[in-house]
């Protein structure tokens, strides 16, 4: 138990005594049911990230299509989509712009300094769930296996974000449709495509309950938060960012076509 371990060391360290000691008057350590729950093994995808992380929906290979919709909100019906403002920072990737903006994203009175070199760039952040038994060749679900998903992030640039947002036909949905994602061709970005409507998972009850379940951890969006970009001070900024002053800046870093 993490709380009664941490306990005990501190115990031990106020009193100057072993922990475990009689001394101490402490218990005998943990059982061996908790010894055996900390348990692991190699090869598990569960421990390549923190708890609570969402990895981001990648296509790493030309010509394989990957299946995925967008979620909403199951309270609201909103979709589940931020976005953000960011520039590139040396060492750091992609961190969160400083400039005060109204809800279009026109920034309020001055810019802050990040921006006095090169505008920012609008990223967003939707939560999806990506169908993993799918044809790679096509994105169509294989007919004899049970469906599996993985609940994701999918970043796109501001092209992205129209792509998509045209995708819908009469009385569609970006978020209650089944989309393709393939490279692109000439750049690192996605291009999309209309798989099929409603959603698979609206259109299976228990695929939905199963869906809806592995999404909860990330409904409150801190996470898509986290995903747009780096919260850094205005500290870590300007020596990230080669800024000496709060009038001028160095290199921005590469721009972002589109995002994967």
């Amino acid at each position: 138990d993490p709380v009664a371990s941490a306990a005990g060391v501190t115990a031990g360290l106020d009193d100057e005594t072993p922990s475990g000691s009689a001394a101490s008057g402490s218990s005998k350590g943990p059982s061996q049911a908790d010894v055996d729950a900390d348990d692991a093994e190699f090869g598990d995808e569960d421990n390549y990230r923190r708890p609570g992380e969402l990895d981001l929906l990648k296509v790493t290979q030309k010509n394989v299509f990957t299946r995925f919709s967008v979620l909403t909100h199951p309270e609201t019906g909103k979709a589940m989509l931020k976005k953000g403002y960011i520039h590139y920072v040396q060492n750091k990737g992609y961190a969160r712009c400083h400039s005060k903006r109204d809800a279009k994203g026109t920034i309020i009175g001055e810019p802050a300094f990040c921006c006095r070199q090169k505008e920012a760039e609008t990223r967003f952040m939707a939560l999806v769930v990506e169908y993993l038994t799918v044809d790679p060749k096509t994105g169509k679900f294989l007919t004899d296996k049970p469906v599996e998903f993985e609940i994701k992030a999918l970043g796109l640039s501001r092209i992205g974000y129209k792509e998509l947002s045209q995708l819908p036909g009469d009385d569609e949905k970006v978020t209650n449709m089944d989309i393709s994602a393939t490279m692109k061709d000439q750049t690192k970005g996605l291009k999309f495509g209309r798989m099929a409507a409603p959603a698979a998972y609206n259109r299976r009850e228990a695929l939905k309950k199963a869906v809806l379940e592995a999404a909860k951890p990330f409904l409150e969006g801190r996470e898509l938060h986290r995903r747009i970009g780096k919260d850094l001070n205005t500290a870590e900024m300007m020596a990230h960012m080669g800024v000496t002053t709060l009038g001028g800046a160095g290199d921005d870093g590469p721009g972002m076509d589109d995002l994967d």
